[in-house]
């Protein structure tokens, strides 16, 4: 029971700590995915006996239709008691009975009397305590208002995304067969990456940043990089191109950082990039290479990567011509290049928290197993037993990782001491509102076994 109340006070905490922000789609929708993802945690890993969070409804519907004997086709009868009940809400008169004009005159003659009598009673009695007691509850009632909203907007929120993963379950076979890269793509990343490698004699260094952690009841610490909500999750719908939506969504998160947060980038133009042998001929290898993609807009004098509204994204498959080609002329308005990038080691589990810790939105490219496909928000090795093989011809599947969340000691064992935040690029019914949480020993599992790199952005430019 102890534990449980820590966990509803966390849960009360978390709105209150958010003071007089402004109430904006990024930072709700930050709020929501990580106390989703860590009540799936507590829930799912036994971490409280029972977690019961109910949010109060605003307005509770009162039907009368019986007691005034309507038929069920009185539609427009009934809309206009509902109607006239929650204007009798609004103005104060708390009754569930509907009231005539006479008697709602009486009423609100009869509350104003006494809130005049009150009034007066009080300013000839008020003292300087009382004065203070009158600001703090003006001040708690404020509060409660935000929280109000803050509840009302997650809850419509959390609704909607469980609206588009029925959608997106019933497609999963669709993802499975047309969202991945093929084998000769990933191939040819491969050895981008060891070419790259060899060249600069292994991985880059990044320097450490300090920052404060915060600490989360049960789950421990968790980090999100800065601005790591701003860009919506998208949809590639059913085609091979989830490497050019992780990059993507990688600058923009950079870019975000510098205070261009409405930026839309084209995920059409960095597929067309990162193709080299389809950019002026029609081909039909499907999927494309993040590395000689974001290698070619650093190589750039000025900014080569289009606003999207310049060169739209086309969700509809051409067969033979993977790129689209030819482009639109306004494909090659640039508006962004990446400006510098470093190379991560995987396998190491302190450059890969460096990394985040300094706001550098990482990009992994992996085979899949069943349970990435659908999930809670958390995906873990414990879940692969008896869910069928990982995919063979996933290897080249691209997300980006845009946080940690650090696990509680019971799972160390089998997933080990963090799990990573990622973004992916199926739509908001994937995971919560299309995030999820990798443990990162199901990531060792499933990185490539030639190139065991993330790729970190570390810079970019605009115009």
């Amino acid at each position: 029971m102890a534990s449980f109340k820590i966990f509803l006070f966390f849960q009360i905490s978390f709105f209150l700590t958010l003071n007089a922000q402004e109430v904006n789609p990024e930072s709700l929708r930050e709020k929501t995915v990580l106390e989703e993802i860590q009540k799936g945690l507590l829930v799912d890993f036994g971490l409280v006996s029972k977690v019961v969070i109910e949010e109060k409804e605003v307005l509770k519907e009162v039907d009368q239709t019986k007691k005034l004997g309507l038929t069920g086709n009185d539609k427009l009868d009934r809309q206009i008691l509902k109607n006239r009940l929650k204007l009798q809400k609004r103005d104060g008169l708390g009754t569930k009975k509907i009231l005539s004009g006479k008697e709602k005159i009486q009423l609100m003659l009869k509350r104003n009397r006494e809130k005049i009598k009150k009034r007066q009673e009080a300013s000839s009695k008020e003292t300087w305590l009382s004065k203070m007691k009158k600001k703090s509850t003006s001040w708690q009632k404020g509060k409660r208002t935000q929280v109000n909203k803050w509840l009302s907007l997650k809850k419509a929120l959390i609704k909607k995304w469980q609206i588009e993963k029925s959608t997106y379950n019933k497609n999963i076979h669709l993802y499975k067969k047309k969202s991945l890269n093929s084998d000769n793509i990933s191939k040819f990343e491969d050895q981008l990456i060891e070419k790259y490698l060899k060249k600069r004699k292994g991985f880059e260094k990044v320097k450490v940043k300090k920052i404060t952690q915060t600490k989360v009841p049960f789950v421990g610490q968790r980090y999100t990089i800065k601005n790591a909500f701003a860009p919506k999750i998208r949809h590639q719908s059913f085609r091979p191109t989830c490497s050019s939506f992780a990059a993507i969504r990688g600058i923009e998160i950079l870019l975000a950082q510098k205070g261009q947060k409405n930026v839309r980038l084209s995920e059409q133009y960095f597929y067309w990039l990162s193709k080299p042998s389809c950019q002026k001929t029609p081909c039909t290898s499907r999927g494309s290479s993040y590395f000689y993609g974001i290698q070619s807009s650093q190589r750039k004098t000025l900014p080569d990567i289009p606003l999207e509204r310049n060169c739209p994204y086309q969700k509809v498959h051409r067969p033979g011509n993977e790129t689209q080609i030819p482009l639109k002329n306004s494909c090659f308005n640039g508006h962004a290049k990446v400006k510098s990038f470093k190379t991560v080691n995987s396998q190491s589990l302190n450059e890969i928290i460096e990394a985040l810790n300094n706001n550098y939105p990482l990009i992994a490219g992996m085979r899949l197993s069943p349970n990435y496909y659908k999930n809670k928000g958390y995906v873990f090795m414990k879940d692969l037993d008896g869910q069928g093989k990982t995919d063979h011809h996933s290897a080249g599947h691209a997300m980006l990782l845009v946080g940690y969340m650090k696990l509680p000691k019971k799972l160390h064992s089998t997933e080990g001491k963090i799990c990573l935040l990622t973004a992916n690029s199926w739509g908001t019914g994937w995971g919560v509102g299309g995030y999820s949480c990798l443990s990162h020993r199901w990531i060792l599992h499933h990185m490539r076994g030639r190139s065991q790199v993330f790729l970190a952005m570390t810079d970019t430019q605009s115009l």
